[in-house]
């Protein structure tokens, strides 16, 4: 079938004017002889009035009926006037939602018939609607289907018959119409004057003839949830790969992630077969193209139904795991663009059954492969934001050991998923709980270990130790990944808990003023003693002010020297600048030997004010992490006070973040800082920087 008449795009209705009654009957003179039109008369070749280019056909009372969905007798079709080459449907009533054949024949025509005219068109279009080619481009209605008669003759679907009848036969995909339930339909064949040119070539005199029969159609329900079907009822043998046919019924539009392409991913995620939900990353996808609503980008599934076939390769999937299918529309999503595994996955169900292909009664299996050691981690997500991970290693098929142990290994893994050797934990297993070869093994996982912005993975390794003091070898014997579950709004609020539980802010303050961020640094600091002098070093605040020692602590360090004013202005608000250089002069004043030429602080220092740049700052920033940090830009303004300090907080990714499309914009300009803004500066300057990218 040519694809140019292959249905998609837009809905739109032909416009092209009916065709007069005095060039669509047919001449007696040439259906003389031809035993099926014998008897009709002038009168009943006579066809309805012609109507203008610009105006909509009347409706006869066949098409304005709605009930006449069943159409007439065979022989009173192929003698109606809108039938005067004598159609006859051999295929019976089509199915359109499974597809199938249509097929018609026309009566025997006269050589004088097939001299005067070609034909041009044979498809489907909606009762009483022409089939009309597109031109320039524009899309077929959604309800048209068909080709050119041409194209089926090369195909060998339009064939001349001994009796000088012709046939022609369409293959009409599933669901192919996108309209509503209980439209009508018709089968049309089109053709024109041999003297005139081809239609294609002059849309603008159209001489086409248009002969039709109502074609008798059904319809399947479509599901009311997400239905897949396969041609397999379970994967039996999941170390070989597996080619599989599948049919998606009432897939919605999918989520569109990153942008339009038209296409969409058929996705499997491991689940948790205890609670069905999503764990980890996606362990296999299948590009499928989209085909419905099509005017710009395709968004979705033509009738919401997709048949495709794939292959999902060997050691794939695991036997006995649970599985679940779903659709991304556009792309698969990057770590971290959702908020949890599987959260912009549309359509979602249960998949196929894994099974392990064990052979029964007894018999040999070939196929079947050497057990091998299998690790299976029920729940997969790490959170580097929370205390303490506990995850369950499950492991089985161990062989025993004469030498040497068994050890669960949490290591950092690269773009490939291949550990990196950067360890957050290490865990032996006591041979003890290898009696059977199978073992449950709780990890725990410290959140502060995972420091590593990328994937973990749990690796299952055996230890040999090594011999005449040779180093321990080290085999890797099978790993799973791991979700490191990052996000701007987890980040923020295990921040503002962390605050919270070391009561370093007064939870009634939204916006924080001078004194409020000074003390929170004192009691970060551990509220150590402090000498205190008995005259004030600052005009405003006195000795009985209860947070005097945090105050003169804070001069002390070199953390503030107040104004120029002499005094400390404790209740004035504090800018997002000023408070960052307030936390680059605390990290230098607790930890010297990050900063080598800050070991030893002044005793008495030349009070500073605030406000104006820090001379002290070295020339250059401690470096940020090498890996990408695509949403830290380094903090460029040289004109601005503190844009030294300014620069270390993005260094070390301290504050900065930029991701603007998500709303998430953190800059250096505010004239206040927020309990949350501060929080999350603490946060991260305590816990090695943030581990967003």
């Amino acid at each position: 079938m040519s694809s140019f008449f292959t249905p998609r795009g837009a809905r739109c209705r032909s416009t092209a004017p009916r065709h007069p009654a005095s060039v669509r009957a047919l001449s007696l003179s040439l259906l003389l002889g031809l035993s099926p039109l014998a008897g009709i008369t002038p009168a009943a070749l006579a066809t309805p009035t012609q109507v203008a280019p610009d105006q909509p056909a009347q409706a006869t009372p066949a098409q304005a009926d709605p009930e006449q969905a069943t159409p007439a007798s065979p022989a009173a079709e192929e003698n109606k006037p809108d039938n005067p080459v004598g159609m006859k449907l051999t295929s019976g009533t089509l199915n359109i939602s499974e597809g199938g054949t249509v097929s018609v024949t026309t009566a025997p025509l006269s050589a004088e018939f097939r001299a005067k005219y070609t034909f041009y068109e044979f498809g489907i279009v909606e009762r009483g609607e022409n089939y009309l080619e597109p031109y320039y481009g524009n899309p077929l209605p959604e309800a048209q289907y068909g080709s050119k008669v041409a194209g089926l003759r090369a195909e060998g679907k339009a064939h001349d018959n001994p009796d000088g009848s012709v046939t022609f036969t369409l293959d009409i995909p599933k669901q192919w119409m996108m309209v509503p339930e209980g439209t009508l339909f018709d089968v049309v064949l089109t053709y024109y004057p041999s003297d005139k040119p081809d239609p294609h070539d002059y849309p603008y005199e159209d001489y086409r003839l248009t002969a039709r029969i109502p074609l008798p159609t059904v319809r399947d329900p479509e599901p009311e949830q997400p239905t897949y079907r396969y041609n397999i009822s379970a994967i039996d043998k999941p170390w070989q790969d597996t080619t599989l046919t599948v049919e998606g019924y009432h897939i919605l539009p999918p989520n569109i992630v990153g942008g339009y392409d038209s296409q969409a991913y058929v996705t499997l995620y491991e689940a948790d077969p205890a609670t069905g939900k999503i764990m980890g990353r996606p362990v296999f996808s299948h590009v499928v193209p989209l085909t419905g609503n099509c005017l710009h980008h395709c968004t979705g599934f033509r009738n919401n139904y997709f048949g495709t076939k794939m292959t999902i390769p060997a050691g794939t999937l695991k036997p006995g795991r649970l599985y679940m299918i779903g659709i991304y529309g556009s792309n698969l999503p990057h770590p971290g663009e959702e908020e949890y595994s599987g959260s912009l996955l549309a359509s979602v169900a249960q998949f196929l059954p894994v099974r392990s292909g064990q052979p029964s009664d007894n018999q040999p299996n070939p196929d079947q492969p050497v057990a091998r050691p299998d690790l299976y981690i029920p729940y997969k997500r790490v959170n580097p934001y929370q205390e303490m991970n506990t995850l369950t290693a499950r492991v089985s098929n161990l062989s025993k050991l004469t030498d040497g142990h068994y050890r669960f290994s949490v290591q950092a893994t690269d773009d490939s998923g291949e550990p990196t050797g950067e360890k957050a934990l290490e865990q032996v297993i006591p041979a003890e709980h290898l009696l059977n070869g199978s073992t449950d093994e709780k990890l725990n996982i410290p959140g502060s270990a995972l420091n590593y912005e990328g994937s973990y993975g749990v690796v299952l390794e055996k230890v040999i130790p090594g011999k005449n003091g040779a180093a321990d070898a080290v085999e890797q014997v099978t790993s799973e990944g791991l979700e490191l579950f990052v996000s701007y709004t987890a980040e923020r609020e295990a921040a503002v808990e962390w605050v919270k539980q070391q009561v370093l802010l007064d939870e009634s303050k939204t916006v924080l003023s001078r004194r409020d961020v000074t003390v929170a640094l004192y009691r970060l600091a551990g509220a150590p003693h402090v000498e205190l002098p008995a005259t004030s070093p600052y005009a405003d605040v006195t000795p009985d002010d209860p947070d005097y020692a945090a105050i003169v602590w804070a001069r002390q360090k070199g953390i503030t020297f107040g104004w120029v004013d002499g005094k400390f202005h404790p209740e004035v608000n504090l800018s997002i600048a000023s408070t960052v250089a307030f936390l680059y002069r605390y990290q230098r004043a607790l930890t010297p030997a990050s900063s080598p030429e800050s070991s030893s602080l002044p005793s008495s220092p030349v009070p500073k004010s605030d406000t104006s740049d820090s001379s002290n700052v070295p020339e250059e920033s401690p470096t940020r992490d090498s890996r990408s940090r695509v949403h830290w830009p380094e903090y460029e303004r040289m004109d601005t006070a503190f844009w030294r300090e300014s620069l270390w907080a993005t260094q070390q990714i301290i504050w900065g973040y930029a991701e603007y499309y998500r709303g998430h914009g953190e800059d250096f300009s505010s004239d206040t800082v927020s309990s949350s803004e501060f929080s999350v500066m603490l946060y991260r300057m305590t816990h090695g920087g943030s581990r967003l990218k």
